[in-house]
Formats: C-alpha cells, structure tokens, sequence
C-alpha cells in the first residue's frame, strides 16, 4: 500500500454567483470522490474552495451549510464583485495544494473528471489541463457557442497561442496557479495569464462528454461576451508576424484588388494620355499603405508587450515536476487511475 506521504493533493475551486440550486449537488459528487478510501484516509482532494462574487441569490446560505455539513470547504467573500476571472484567481491564489481544479458552479462541468484530468496531467508532466467537450455545450444557447468559436479563432490569427482550446474547466499545477493568482487584475483574462506563464508543450487538452444542462437563461449576454473578448485581446502577447499578416489579409487585399480593377479599367481605356503620372499616384498611395500597416502591427505588438510586463508576472518559475511519476504510481496502485487513458 502506497503512504499517504505520496499522494498529490488537488483542490477545487469554484467562483459563485448564482448558484443556490446547484451547490449543494455540487458538495455532494465531491464528497462521494472524497470516499474512496474513506478507511485508510488517503485521499487526494484537499478542500473545495467557493468563492462568492457577491452571490445574487441565496448562495451564501447555502454555502454556510455546506461548510457546517463538510469541514473540507473552505468560503471566501470578495468585497464586490469582480467577475468569474478574478474570483477563480482569488481561489487559485489562497490554495496550497499540489493541483488546482477550477470548476463552474452550474454543475455543466462534471467534478468526476478529476482524476482523469489528474492522470492525463501526471501521465505527460503537463502544468495545465483543460478539459473541453467533446460535444456542443450551451445546447440553449446557441450563439454563445458560435460567437465563442469565432472569438477565440479571431484571435489564434493574432497570436501564436492556441485559444481555441481554453476553457474554465482546467486543472492547473498548484505553483503555477498561485503565481498566477497573484499577478491577475480585473482587466486580464486568466487563460491568458496560464498562456504566459507556461510553454505550448506543457499544456494539453482532454477531451470529455458535458453540456450545460441549465433550463433557465444563461445570465452572459452579448455585452459580457464583448467585455470577455476585449479582456482577452488587451490580456493576450500579440504575435507581431501574425498581426502583420492578419492586417495585410483585412486590409490591403481589398485595396490591391480595388487597384487591379482601376489600373485595369485605365489601360483599356488610355487614361494615362489624359492623366498623367496617375500609375505613380497609386503606386505611392499603395506603399504608404504598406508602411502605415507595418508601423501600426509593430505598436500593437509593442502595447501587446508592454500590457504583459506590466501585469507582475515573473520572467521565469520555478517547477518541480520530480514527484509526478511517484504520485502516478501511487494513484495507479490505490485504484484511482482503474480503466483510465488519457485522451488529447
């Protein structure tokens, strides 16, 4: 049998806001993942962590009860409220465990991945796991999934990260989630900050099957989802090649063609006897175009840089990764890992 010294620890962390008929569901999955071991007291989660943006409802209440019931949850109250970002970093930053499952409150992200999650995590030494459906999500709203799909393709050609793959249901390294707790403000978005603050090669997706079963209206509107992107575009590194050549694809294509059509349009019809030095004009007002382009991809990319410093991140971490293959093994002998592959 494995020692309990071994073991990885994972806390959960859940911002909350509207959440009073589906938290105590939510308690009562993570404590049945809590009793597999309920003899030998080996089990790696820690505590739940709630931390209530400023609830609307009568989550708070429900909270308190909970806490009374399970002595593993742990409350935290912000003064206003401060967004889903905000309130998963305040949660990401006053945990000490090994690993961090950040969760949503509407029960549309199954608790029970955890531990697929955490062997995917382990398996390949990765710092962060996000855990994406592998079907349509918010099946009652369906333009939240198309707008999030184009936002989040908009802006892989503006960057050299892959977006497309983020999701608040991820499951981070404790070190690296409490660094970036403490770095994050409300004008950053968290995914953009994990992107900082690890490499492509250390991040990874699974991919399960979860939807959003909600019946009632999702409380994002359009306006949320444009405030979510703007937060996104002025949080994100902007890649200055892939900026240029998004600009020059918006932009600059249409007016070459425009060109084409007029220096077309004028050889059939001799406009250079009429007007001339026309051809010059073009030619000039195209390049100016080009240089204009080029100057204003290059101030973007420098804002870009400047935004990303200016956020207290560190220049580099320290991770120690030296305990992953012991912790695996140690899950994989107690059961935990029974039947489990890691799919990316």
């Amino acid at each position: 049998m494995a020692a309990k010294s071994i073991l990885p620890t994972i806390s959960i962390v859940v911002p909350v806001y509207s959440g009073a008929k589906t938290l105590a569901e939510l308690a009562s999955r993570c404590a049945e993942l809590k009793s597999v071991h309920p003899d030998d007291g080996l089990d790696p989660i820690k505590d739940l962590i709630f931390v209530c943006d400023e609830p609307i409802d009568d989550s708070i209440d429900v909270i308190h009860n909970l806490e009374k019931a399970f002595p593993w949850i742990r409350v935290v109250q912000l003064a206003r409220n401060s967004g889903q970002h905000l309130a998963t970093a305040v949660g990401m930053m006053i945990s000490s465990s090994d690993w961090v499952l950040t969760i949503d409150e509407d029960l549309q992200h199954p608790p029970e991945v955890i531990y697929e999650a955490l062997h995917c995590a382990l398996s390949l030494s990765a710092d962060v796991v996000y855990i994406r459906s592998s079907s349509v999500v918010h099946r009652g709203s369906f333009y939240r999934d198309i707008t999030s799909c184009v936002s989040k393709k908009t802006l892989r050609l503006l960057t050299k990260q892959e977006y497309a793959d983020i999701s608040s249901f991820r499951l981070v390294r404790g070190e690296i989630a409490r660094v970036v707790g403490h770095t994050l403000d409300r004008h950053s978005y968290l995914d953009a900050t994990l992107f900082a603050a690890t490499s492509r090669r250390r991040r990874t997706v699974l991919r399960s099957s979860y939807a959003d079963t909600r019946t009632e209206q999702s409380g994002y509107h359009l306006s949320n989802l444009l405030r979510h992107y703007g937060r996104l575009i002025s949080s994100a590194e902007l890649s200055g090649l892939q900026l240029l050549s998004s600009l020059f694809l918006a932009f600059m294509v249409p007016i070459i063609m425009i060109v084409s059509i007029y220096l077309l349009s004028a050889l059939v019809h001799s406009v250079q006897a009429v007007a001339p030095g026309w051809l010059s004009l073009f030619t000039m007002i195209l390049a100016l175009g080009l240089i204009v382009m080029s100057m204003g991809a290059y101030t973007l990319k420098l804002l870009s840089v400047l935004i990303s410093r200016s956020g207290g991140l560190p220049p580099f971490m320290v991770v120690d990764r030296s305990l992953d293959q012991l912790h695996f093994n140690s899950l994989q002998e107690l059961g935990y890992f029974r039947d489990l592959s890691c799919h990316r």
